[in-house]
């Protein structure tokens, strides 16, 4: 058992490219939609569906990711693989995450998406912004 977490307004990023795009990415699985793929290989991150990918701020990689938080391998070089095989599991792999238009609202007003896994289930959920109270 164990969660990934990811900044929710990178991720809208994504999910926006996606419900833009006419055409979508496939899995094994078959056909997706508008949405997100997580995956899972050097770290866990999330990526959109749309085809054409959706290119990078920076760098030469041929899609933007928003990886997990800790699950960066730049980033966290010692701990990034421990995350990965204690929510994703040892193997390389890509699982489809639908997000509908009434997601994405949802969506823009979070801090992080966690992805909580249990056993060969995953829980979604949108965590919003906590803003701080005016007394």
């Amino acid at each position: 058992m164990g969660k990934l977490q990811f900044c929710a307004k990178e991720a809208v990023k994504l999910v926006e490219h996606s419900h833009q795009s006419e055409k979508h990415g496939k899995t094994f699985a078959g056909e997706t939609g508008p949405g997100l793929f997580l995956v899972g290989d050097s770290g866990c991150y999330l990526m959109s569906t749309g085809q054409p990918g959706l290119k990078p701020d920076t760098g030469d990689s041929p899609n933007k990711v928003v990886y997990a938080e800790g699950c960066d391998p730049d980033k966290n070089q010692d701990t990034w693989w421990d995350l990965k095989q204690a929510t994703f599991g040892g193997d390389d792999g890509v699982e489809f995450l639908p997000v509908s238009q009434d997601d994405l609202k949802a969506l823009k007003g979070c801090a992080r998406i966690d992805i909580e896994f249990i056993g060969e289930q995953m829980s979604i959920k949108f965590i919003a912004d906590k803003k701080p109270s005016l007394h």
